[in-house]
């Protein structure tokens, strides 16, 4: 977004000038964070997601994990054990363990069913 908005392509793209608001670049941040955490606690409301490395594991195992969420500041142990276990998904570290927290109860990491 800063990219965008220091080389003008918000301007080229609208064949005009625009001026984008300093904080501009922020609150683009906070939806994309507010909408991951709606699709994540839909998830969890329609039982689609699970906390807690035994839940995780176990859902690994079974076959009905679609991806891998870990906190952007969890610990590199846990993603590494996690990793090991199903180094054929998605891993996506976007929120941190207090946004995670907000969902659900914070455990190192999480799963979508897939």
């Amino acid at each position: 977004m800063e990219r965008a908005l220091a080389k003008g392509l918000f301007s080229r793209a609208a064949r005009r000038p625009v001026s984008v608001p300093p904080e501009f670049a922020n609150r683009i941040e906070a939806v994309l964070i507010q909408r991951c955490c709606d699709g994540i606690g839909l998830a969890r409301r329609a039982a689609l997601a699970v906390a807690g490395f035994e839940k995780v594991c176990d859902a690994v195992r079974a076959g009905k994990v679609g991806l891998l969420l870990a906190a952007l500041d969890g610990a590199a142990g846990g993603r590494g054990k996690i990793r090991a276990l199903a180094c054929d998904l998605p891993l996506a570290t976007v929120l941190t363990a207090g946004e995670m927290a907000a969902i659900m109860w914070y455990m190192w990491g999480w799963v979508l069913a897939g």
